[in-house]
């Protein structure tokens, strides 16, 4: 009688990463034969843009997480949220320099936006954690 064929503990993850590649690739080859591949590309693009951009940190003890949001010259902009709401935000403007005008602390406080020549593009407000805006209270 033939010994049963002992199961090592790699072969689950081998398995897994094949089956992701073959369905991976069985994904592409159909993009690739689709009439409709230049709108699969676009809209493959501007998911890998959305992530390309955005770096997420993890939840800590008392739900903090924050996002670090990238330009052109690094860093643009770090932001905490607690449960939920923004509780503050560091700003750079786009020549790396610290914004001295943007502070964000406690969910209360300004941000400042900057056209890609360093010039002020807008202001606004958060007040507990969101956006403010006077004319709607």
């Amino acid at each position: 009688m033939a010994k049963p064929k002992q199961k090592r503990e790699g072969d689950a993850g081998v398995v897994t990463v094949f089956l992701g590649m073959s369905i991976m690739t069985a994904v592409l080859h159909a993009m690739i034969k689709s009439k409709f591949t230049g709108v699969l590309f676009f809209i493959s693009f501007l998911i890998f843009l959305f992530f390309a951009k955005r770096a997420y940190g993890r939840k800590q003890d008392d739900e903090i997480v924050w996002e670090e949001t990238l330009g052109d010259n690094g860093v643009e902009a770090l932001t905490s949220y607690k449960k939920g709401k923004v509780h503050s935000i560091e700003r750079w403007k786009p020549n790396g320099e610290k914004c001295p005008h943007s502070h964000v602390m406690n969910g209360n406080g300004v941000l400042v936006f900057y056209n890609r020549d360093g010039t002020e593009m807008k202001r606004v407000s958060y007040k507990g954690g969101e956006l403010f805006e006077p004319d709607r209270e």
